[in-house]
């Protein structure tokens, strides 16, 4: 049966500690308590691979070429979303297949830049 505590978290706190299955928690927890494990040992650093430096032509081509596809892909959203385009559904379509293409574009291009950040 539960009953409500009509005293404070404090009363309730001393409370629990003069309950007889309180007597003896500490050493309880002492002998149940699990032994600690060591740490795992460290990984192996990894040997660091000499990358080779960024060629600032390419790597300036290569975020022309992203932001000249952010463009695109801005203006055709600009486009999609003019509300006298609304009536033609064939050039809506038209607009939504030239922006997939330039996402997909886009992604191409973000995923070269980077690779070429990264030296790889």
């Amino acid at each position: 049966v539960v009953e409500p505590f009509s005293g404070d978290l404090d009363e309730y706190a001393a409370w629990l500690r003069t309950r007889p299955n309180a007597q003896g928690t500490k050493q309880r927890m002492a002998e149940t308590a699990p032994t600690p494990v060591a740490a795992p040992a460290a990984a192996p650093a990894k040997a660091t691979v000499a990358k080779k430096p960024v060629n600032p032509v390419k790597l300036a081509a290569a975020e022309k070429r992203v932001g000249e596809l952010e463009a695109e892909v801005a203006e055709l959203d600009r486009q999609l979303a003019d509300p006298k385009h609304v009536a033609d559904a064939g050039r809506v379509a038209g607009l939504g297949r030239d922006r997939e293409d330039a996402a997909r574009r886009l992604e191409q291009a973000e995923q070269a830049w980077l690779e070429l950040l990264e030296g790889a």
